[in-house]
């Protein structure tokens, strides 16, 4: 893969109580995606916040292009061609899109007059599919359309590595494979990509190789073609895996015998406009048992919820 071109050595971040980095060591390429994978909790945010220039190292080195750098904030993370899109957009709400780019490009150093912002937001958006008004109040968006113009931000102020924190989280399935085809287009412009996951088969699917963190730690990196889901569960969980499993096989173990304490039966619940939300739902919760619902939002779950808790 040649020389790496963004490097960090011996990063370490502790906050009371915790060791959130331990002497993490990485390379990141061009021109490919990279994967930090691992379980909540495991350090993935804190290092990418560090490489943004969010969070501040206790101790460690960051280098690109084989010279090392300082990355003492934000500002100077985006003159290095370093950009992150936060899991929760950081958006002025009360300001327009354009206006919001305007903002980062200024941030990165790059002047700019309002109409030039416009007109550069549409050529971005005609590129890579990310399109949207440049006129447009923050407010007035969805969660996928604020997340579009934190990447925008980021193209706008000709990024070289994009850090991407669970950026599938607010999206629908086919907004996220939007996203996944995206990430393959900035990498064929010569772009790093990082993005956050906790997903095996995002992982997998998206990315050229993938960085498994565990406790603070750097435990592996793999390309995506030699990642099996069993092997990236072994580097995530290690010791744990084992009495997950066993915990989870005696919890079965438990449940097979327990009584019902919640039955709904064929539920239907109508929206305000009169059209049915729920449909005929039926579901049963045994005693010391976890139901999870799960379903894009607006597809009856908080309707649901509501009837039960009357």
């Amino acid at each position: 893969m040649g020389r790496p071109v963004l490097s960090v050595r011996g990063i370490t971040k502790a906050y009371p109580g915790v060791v959130a980095n331990r002497e993490v060591n990485l390379d990141i390429f061009s021109g490919e995606v990279l994967a930090l994978l691992g379980e909540n909790g495991a350090g993935k945010t804190t290092l990418v916040s560090i490489l943004a220039g969010l969070v501040e190292p206790d101790s460690g080195e960051i280098y690109l292009d084989g010279r090392r750098i300082r990355v003492g904030n934000p500002r100077e993370a985006m003159a290095h061609g370093i950009s992150m899109v936060p899991q929760h957009p950081r958006l002025i709400e009360s300001m327009t899109v354009a206006e919001n780019v305007g903002l980062a490009m200024r941030l990165a150093g790059v002047k700019v007059s309002k109409g030039d912002v416009a007109r550069r937001v549409r050529e971005i958006g005609r590129s890579y599919g990310l399109e949207i008004d440049p006129n447009a109040l923050v407010s007035t968006l969805s969660m996928g359309e604020k997340q579009r113009v934190e990447i925008i931000k980021a193209l706008a102020a000709d990024s070289r590595f994009l850090l991407l924190d669970e950026p599938t989280t607010h999206l629908s399935p086919l907004e996220s494979e939007r996203l996944i085809a995206l990430m393959r287009r900035l990498t064929s412009d010569g772009r790093g990509v990082v993005f956050i996951t906790h997903k095996l088969s995002e992982a997998t699917r998206a990315s050229d190789r993938i960085a498994v963190m565990r406790d603070g730690r750097i435990v592996g990196v793999l390309s995506s073609e030699e990642a099996s889901p069993e092997r990236l569960l072994d580097l995530m969980f290690g010791e744990k895996l084992a009495r997950i499993s066993k915990m989870s096989y005696s919890r079965k173990e438990r449940l097979d015998g327990s009584d019902v304490v919640l039955e709904v039966r064929n539920v239907w619940v109508r929206g305000a406009d009169g059209d049915w939300l729920v449909r005929g739902a039926s579901l049963a919760v045994k005693a010391g048992e976890v139901v999870g619902i799960a379903g894009i939002a607006g597809n009856g779950q908080r309707e649901l919820f509501e009837v039960i808790i009357g």
